[in-house]
Protein backbone atom coordinates (compact mmCIF):
# COMPACT_ATOMS: atom_id res chain seq x y z
CA UNK A 1 0.00 0.00 0.00
CA UNK A 2 1.16 3.52 -0.72
CA UNK A 3 -0.60 4.95 2.33
CA UNK A 4 0.68 3.97 5.79
CA UNK A 5 -1.98 2.17 7.81
CA UNK A 6 -4.12 1.30 4.77
CA UNK A 7 -5.48 -2.21 5.39
CA UNK A 8 -7.75 -2.59 2.36
CA UNK A 9 -7.20 -5.77 0.31
CA UNK A 10 -5.00 -5.35 -2.76
CA UNK A 11 -6.35 -6.45 -6.16
CA UNK A 12 -4.08 -6.70 -9.19
CA UNK A 13 -5.94 -7.42 -12.44
CA UNK A 14 -3.03 -9.53 -13.61
CA UNK A 15 0.71 -10.01 -13.92
CA UNK A 16 2.16 -10.92 -17.33
CA UNK A 17 5.91 -11.11 -17.72
CA UNK A 18 7.61 -12.66 -20.75
CA UNK A 19 11.23 -13.65 -21.32
CA UNK A 20 11.88 -14.26 -17.61
CA UNK A 21 12.67 -17.58 -15.99
CA UNK A 22 11.23 -16.52 -12.62
CA UNK A 23 8.70 -14.20 -11.03
CA UNK A 24 8.84 -13.13 -7.38
CA UNK A 25 5.74 -11.54 -5.89
CA UNK A 26 6.04 -9.73 -2.56
CA UNK A 27 2.67 -8.67 -1.16
CA UNK A 28 1.81 -6.67 1.92
CA UNK A 29 -1.70 -7.37 3.20
CA UNK A 30 -4.41 -9.57 1.72
CA UNK A 31 -3.80 -9.76 -2.02
CA UNK A 32 -5.82 -11.09 -4.95
CA UNK A 33 -4.26 -11.36 -8.41
CA UNK A 34 -6.57 -11.88 -11.39
CA UNK A 35 -4.02 -14.00 -13.26
CA UNK A 36 -0.29 -14.69 -13.47
CA UNK A 37 1.15 -15.34 -16.93
CA UNK A 38 4.57 -15.83 -18.47
CA UNK A 39 6.16 -17.05 -21.70
CA UNK A 40 4.57 -20.29 -22.89
CA UNK A 41 6.31 -23.53 -23.83
CA UNK A 42 6.85 -22.43 -27.44
CA UNK A 43 10.15 -20.68 -26.95
CA UNK A 44 11.24 -21.14 -30.56
CA UNK A 45 11.61 -17.38 -30.77
CA UNK A 46 14.53 -17.48 -28.29
CA UNK A 47 12.57 -16.30 -25.25
CA UNK A 48 12.87 -17.95 -21.85
CA UNK A 49 9.88 -19.88 -20.51
CA UNK A 50 8.79 -19.11 -16.96
CA UNK A 51 10.02 -21.84 -14.57
CA UNK A 52 9.83 -20.44 -11.01
CA UNK A 53 7.05 -18.60 -9.18
CA UNK A 54 8.07 -17.34 -5.73
CA UNK A 55 5.16 -16.01 -3.64
CA UNK A 56 5.69 -13.98 -0.46
CA UNK A 57 3.14 -12.11 1.62
CA UNK A 58 2.23 -10.85 5.07
CA UNK A 59 -1.35 -12.15 4.76
CA UNK A 60 -3.41 -14.22 2.30
CA UNK A 61 -2.60 -14.35 -1.43
CA UNK A 62 -4.76 -15.77 -4.23
CA UNK A 63 -4.42 -16.02 -7.98
CA UNK A 64 -7.29 -16.53 -10.42
CA UNK A 65 -7.07 -18.61 -13.57
CA UNK A 66 -4.46 -21.30 -14.14
CA UNK A 67 -0.81 -20.60 -13.37
CA UNK A 68 1.61 -20.85 -16.32
CA UNK A 69 2.07 -24.46 -17.46
CA UNK A 70 5.86 -24.11 -17.80
CA UNK A 71 6.47 -23.77 -14.06
CA UNK A 72 8.77 -26.31 -12.41
CA UNK A 73 8.57 -24.66 -8.95
CA UNK A 74 5.76 -22.87 -7.15
CA UNK A 75 7.09 -21.73 -3.77
CA UNK A 76 4.51 -20.09 -1.49
CA UNK A 77 6.45 -20.80 1.71
CA UNK A 78 6.97 -17.04 2.15
CA UNK A 79 3.21 -16.37 2.50
CA UNK A 80 2.19 -15.97 6.15
CA UNK A 81 -1.54 -16.37 5.47
CA UNK A 82 -3.41 -18.71 3.16
CA UNK A 83 -2.63 -19.12 -0.52
CA UNK A 84 -4.84 -20.36 -3.35
CA UNK A 85 -4.11 -21.09 -7.00
CA UNK A 86 -4.87 -23.48 -9.86
CA UNK A 87 -2.48 -25.76 -11.73
CA UNK A 88 -3.51 -27.25 -15.06
CA UNK A 89 -1.57 -29.67 -17.25
CA UNK A 90 2.05 -28.79 -16.47
CA UNK A 91 4.25 -28.91 -19.59
CA UNK A 92 7.67 -28.79 -18.02
CA UNK A 93 9.72 -30.67 -20.64
CA UNK A 94 10.56 -33.60 -18.38
CA UNK A 95 11.12 -31.61 -15.18
CA UNK A 96 8.20 -32.30 -12.84
CA UNK A 97 6.54 -29.46 -10.96
CA UNK A 98 7.32 -29.00 -7.25
CA UNK A 99 4.72 -27.17 -5.13
CA UNK A 100 5.47 -25.71 -1.69
CA UNK A 101 2.43 -24.31 0.10
CA UNK A 102 2.17 -21.48 2.61
CA UNK A 103 2.50 -21.47 6.39
CA UNK A 104 -1.12 -20.38 6.79
CA UNK A 105 -2.55 -23.15 4.61
CA UNK A 106 -3.00 -23.76 0.91
CA UNK A 107 -5.97 -24.39 -1.39
CA UNK A 108 -4.72 -25.86 -4.65
CA UNK A 109 -7.02 -26.75 -7.53
CA UNK A 110 -5.62 -29.36 -9.92
CA UNK A 111 -6.77 -30.03 -13.51
CA UNK A 112 -5.54 -32.54 -16.07
CA UNK A 113 -2.48 -33.87 -14.20
CA UNK A 114 -0.74 -36.97 -15.58
CA UNK A 115 1.39 -39.30 -13.47
CA UNK A 116 4.81 -37.70 -12.95
CA UNK A 117 3.71 -34.15 -13.85
CA UNK A 118 4.09 -33.09 -10.19
CA UNK A 119 7.03 -34.39 -8.11
CA UNK A 120 5.82 -33.12 -4.74
CA UNK A 121 3.18 -31.11 -2.93
CA UNK A 122 4.15 -29.96 0.57
CA UNK A 123 3.91 -27.02 2.92
CA UNK A 124 4.15 -25.94 6.54
CA UNK A 125 0.39 -25.32 6.76
CA UNK A 126 -2.47 -27.68 5.94
CA UNK A 127 -3.14 -28.27 2.24
CA UNK A 128 -6.53 -28.79 0.60
CA UNK A 129 -6.49 -30.21 -2.92
CA UNK A 130 -9.52 -29.70 -5.16
CA UNK A 131 -9.58 -32.17 -8.01
CA UNK A 132 -11.15 -30.99 -11.29
CA UNK A 133 -13.33 -28.00 -11.99
CA UNK A 134 -16.74 -29.62 -12.71
CA UNK A 135 -16.78 -27.97 -16.14
CA UNK A 136 -18.42 -30.63 -18.27
CA UNK A 137 -17.14 -29.13 -21.54
CA UNK A 138 -13.63 -30.56 -21.05
CA UNK A 139 -13.65 -33.83 -19.11
CA UNK A 140 -9.84 -34.16 -19.14
CA UNK A 141 -9.66 -31.27 -16.65
CA UNK A 142 -11.19 -33.55 -14.06
CA UNK A 143 -8.57 -36.34 -14.30
CA UNK A 144 -5.65 -36.11 -11.87
CA UNK A 145 -2.98 -38.77 -11.18
CA UNK A 146 -0.85 -38.12 -8.08
CA UNK A 147 0.18 -41.76 -7.56
CA UNK A 148 3.90 -40.98 -7.95
CA UNK A 149 3.73 -37.54 -6.28
CA UNK A 150 5.20 -37.07 -2.81
CA UNK A 151 2.40 -35.60 -0.66
CA UNK A 152 3.17 -33.94 2.68
CA UNK A 153 0.67 -32.13 4.90
CA UNK A 154 -2.24 -32.71 2.49
CA UNK A 155 -5.07 -32.72 5.02
CA UNK A 156 -8.09 -32.81 2.72
CA UNK A 157 -9.11 -33.62 -0.84
CA UNK A 158 -12.28 -32.32 -2.49
CA UNK A 159 -13.52 -34.11 -5.62
CA UNK A 160 -15.67 -32.09 -8.03
CA UNK A 161 -18.49 -33.77 -9.92
CA UNK A 162 -17.15 -36.48 -12.27
CA UNK A 163 -13.57 -35.99 -11.09
CA UNK A 164 -11.10 -38.88 -11.23
CA UNK A 165 -8.20 -38.98 -8.75
CA UNK A 166 -5.53 -41.66 -8.73
CA UNK A 167 -3.48 -41.99 -5.53
CA UNK A 168 -1.95 -44.97 -3.79
CA UNK A 169 -3.51 -46.71 -0.78
CA UNK A 170 -0.59 -45.44 1.32
CA UNK A 171 -1.33 -41.84 0.25
CA UNK A 172 -5.04 -42.32 0.98
CA UNK A 173 -4.22 -43.71 4.44
CA UNK A 174 -2.06 -40.69 5.29
CA UNK A 175 -4.71 -38.21 4.09
CA UNK A 176 -7.45 -40.24 5.80
CA UNK A 177 -10.58 -41.58 4.12
CA UNK A 178 -12.78 -39.13 6.05
CA UNK A 179 -10.78 -36.24 4.57
CA UNK A 180 -11.46 -37.23 0.94
CA UNK A 181 -14.89 -35.84 0.08
CA UNK A 182 -17.19 -34.82 -2.74
CA UNK A 183 -17.59 -31.09 -3.39
CA UNK A 184 -20.91 -29.49 -2.53
CA UNK A 185 -23.42 -30.43 -5.26
CA UNK A 186 -21.25 -33.25 -6.63
CA UNK A 187 -22.81 -36.69 -6.80
CA UNK A 188 -20.08 -38.86 -8.25
CA UNK A 189 -16.30 -39.09 -8.54
CA UNK A 190 -13.71 -41.86 -8.58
Amino acid sequence: HSVAGDVRPIFAAGIDIDNASSITINASGTTSIGYIAGEDTDSSDGTTPLATLDLNGTAGLSSGGELPDTLTLIDASGVAGTVSFTVEEPETNGVPLKIIGSAGGSSIELHDIAEGDISSISGAGPITLTIGDADTSWAADDVVDLSSTSLANVTSVVLTDNATLQITLAQADVIGASHIKLAAGADNAT
